[in-house]
């Protein structure tokens, strides 16, 4: 009994371990680094005096993971590689009344600076609280612009596709790439998932570059593709990220490339299970039928498009253990399958060899090609007829008399090659 309660444990903690090592490379700094951000702030009492040793904690409203420091000899404070998300900061320093600030949303690599933290002396049962308005809290100290569009804006907002840098061309300052053509249409199609992007295609900020003068991020990684800068190695997906921030001037030092800053965060587990199943379709029967092509006596092309989804998230929990007990170890995921049918192009026509032709019967070619190899021929190193001179830069063969090929020059892998062709 005593021997398989000690392999249980073994077993157990051995299941820890691992999870632990999951989870320290999953949220290693190198992996967050590009869209974390800072909060910071002075901690001062009535009389405009600073207060050092004050404790201070950072709270995710989502998760509920906490943060601790304690303000310096200045009073300051500050909480670096801050993730994308809500926050409370509570303040707590013996003889004031406990003071928090919550709603502190926090965009990719933001600073948010706290403003009048101002401690009042009193009890520590009751409670300064400061409620933060959503954008109230603007960097006034890097001279950044920049535009946000959260999860519930890009679910609101109409998309043609499935890729949320779509809707850049909504954010100030952006215009459409045509491509130096005279038509207003974006250089990629929003309708169709691939490896075209908004980003490097379709639209330009600002007046910079369409290739090279924007740069793409996603959860840290740099998804455009270094070859041509035109294009995206992964997709934003709409129901995959929580929020799209388009930095348009004075980017940091932790982007290398600029300077146009587009960085996508992915959405994340919280501290309560939530998931969602979703299917978005499009389907040609319901459109309209296009004037011009109507104009034209054209049929409506025939396309369709079905996009399944489902995504999950919430605590880890194992049933057996108490591992994870206060909801710290948290975990998303989802899928989603691309189908896609598009519409027909145009006809492809294409000549076949006649039957007469695969058994070396060209006699309908006529005699003209005979000319075809004025100087002579050599076959010292094929020990086949081939032209001795060059038209243009190919060799040419030499006239066979009559146009008929003899059996025994047609190439048995050719011959059932060329079985595979249709009649004419």
């Amino acid at each position: 009994m005593l021997s398989c309660e000690f392999k249980l444990v073994n077993r157990q903690r051995r299941v820890a371990i691992l999870l632990l090592l999951a989870a320290l490379w999953l949220f290693s700094p190198a992996v967050l680094a590009q869209s974390a951000g800072t909060i910071a702030g002075t901690v001062r009492d009535s009389t405009g005096a600073v207060v050092p040793g004050a404790d201070i904690t950072l709270t995710n409203q989502a998760t509920q993971a906490e943060f601790r420091t304690v303000s310096n000899d200045e009073g300051y404070f500050a909480f670096a590689a801050v993730l994308t998300g809500t926050y409370t900061v509570r303040v707590e320093m013996a003889g004031f009344k406990p003071w928090a600030f919550t709603g502190i949303t926090m965009n990719p690599g933001d600073r948010r600076n706290l403003p009048e933290i101002k401690l009042q002396v009193g009890d520590v049962s009751s409670e300064v609280i400061v409620s933060a308005v959503v954008g109230e809290i603007t960097p006034v100290d890097t001279g950044e612009r920049s535009s946000v569009l959260n999860s519930k804006q890009i679910g609101n907002l109409s998309l043609m596709g499935r890729d949320a840098t779509e809707l850049i061309k909504i954010m100030p300052g952006m215009s459409v790439f045509t491509g130096g053509g005279i038509g207003n249409q974006a250089g990629y199609d929003p309708s169709v998932v691939g490896i075209s992007s908004a980003v490097g295609n379709g639209y330009v900020a600002n007046g910079t570059s369409n290739r090279g003068g924007m740069d793409l991020i996603q959860d840290g990684a740099h998804i455009i593709d270094p070859g041509c800068n035109c294009s995206a190695t992964a997709s934003v997906n709409a129901d995959m990220v929580e929020e799209v921030k388009v930095q348009t001037s004075n980017y940091g030092a932790d982007s290398v490339k600029g300077p146009v800053v587009i960085t996508a965060v992915g959405k994340s587990g919280g501290s309560e299970y939530h998931g969602q199943a979703y299917l978005h379709t499009r389907d040609s029967k319901f459109n309209s039928m296009d004037w011009f092509l109507k104009k034209q006596g054209g049929e409506k092309p025939k396309d369709r498009y079905l996009y399944p989804g489902i995504n999950f998230g919430g605590p880890v929990r194992l049933p057996w253990l108490n591992f994870n007990s206060d909801k710290k170890l948290l975990f998303w995921a989802g899928y989603e399958y691309y189908y896609q049918k598009l519409p027909a192009g145009s006809p492809i026509t294409s000549n076949v060899p006649t039957v007469g032709m695969r058994s070396g019967d060209f006699t309908m070619a006529g005699e003209g090609n005979a000319a075809a190899c004025p100087g002579g021929f050599s076959d010292s190193n094929w020990g086949k007829p081939m032209c001795g001179n060059l038209n243009g830069n190919l060799p040419n063969g030499k006239p066979i008399v009559g146009n008929i090929i003899p059996a025994n020059m047609i190439d048995p892998g050719g011959a059932a090659i060329m079985k595979l062709f249709p009649l004419p």
